[in-house]
């Protein structure tokens, strides 16, 4: 995701990129690594059931400190941020005003959720890709190609984190860094809203931020991060499946 939001950066520092387009860029960049990161890097781990989700976490939790100590040395830990003609204007609503940049985060987050949501409950592939994560053997008997529906679907993940990237640096400043506490609350709204449901993504996405909102007006804002490990510890505690949790199919 920090990633993304470099290419964002360097694209309009450098050549002058309006950063909109440069969303489309984005994603299809992160597309294009995360399909071929699957299919070369990890493509081990998924063919092996027993060790799948230990070495797939070991190996990505390498792979983001390897991009993040990359990010650093290559463009040092400075903050980067983008000021364009958008970012600064303000839509009033009588005496209250929202800054229009949040309103196109707002609306274009919404887009591709929506978008999301219709290619796995609308298409045949998205069902298919849906039937993989139920079990993989009784959609390999169906015919279905449980590698490129697993190829596809980590693209597709890495190109919503290329989306989530251009998002991001609209509104905020971008640092190395940065992306360790987005890792938290992007584990935060999965856990809160259940593993696996559209749903509970959007809705743990939403609750996390009207209460993150809330806290900062009671606490320092140098406390703001700790209101996602509060809240993610709370559910572990209380209720480990989320909201909108499903059931995996999980091969021994």
């Amino acid at each position: 995701m920090v990633f993304a939001s470099y290419i964002v950066f360097w694209f309009f520092a450098l050549y002058g990129l309006n950063p909109l387009a440069s969303i489309l860029l984005s994603t299809g960049i992160l597309f294009v690594i995360g399909y071929y990161l699957l299919r070369f890097v990890l493509n081990p781990s998924i063919e092996h059931p027993e060790h799948q989700l230990t070495s797939t976490v070991l190996i990505t939790y390498g792979l983001a400190l390897l991009i993040s100590n990359g990010e650093t040395i290559g463009w040092t830990g400075n903050y980067r941020s983008l000021e364009t003609t958008f970012s600064l204007g303000n839509l009033y609503f009588g005496q209250f005003g929202i800054p229009i940049v949040n309103i196109l985060v707002l609306v274009m987050a919404f887009a591709a959720t929506f978008g999301v949501y219709y290619f796995l409950y609308r298409t045949d592939t998205g069902l298919a890709i849906q039937a993989c994560t139920q079990d993989r053997d009784a959609a390999r008997l169906s015919g279905i190609s449980f590698r490129k529906m697993a190829y596809l679907a980590f693209g597709i993940s890495t190109a919503l984190a290329g989306t989530a990237g251009a998002l991001f640096i609209l509104n905020h400043v971008v640092y190395p860094a940065v992306g360790l506490s987005l890792t938290v609350k992007g584990l935060t709204v999965i856990v809160f809203g259940g593993l696996g449901s559209m749903t509970g993504a959007l809705v743990g996405g939403l609750a996390l931020g009207v209460i993150e909102a809330v806290a900062t007006t009671v606490l320092p804002s140098s406390l703001q991060d700790v209101v996602a490990y509060v809240i993610l510890l709370i559910v572990l505690i209380v209720k480990p499946t989320g909201m909108f949790g499903k059931k995996f199919f999980f091969p021994k």
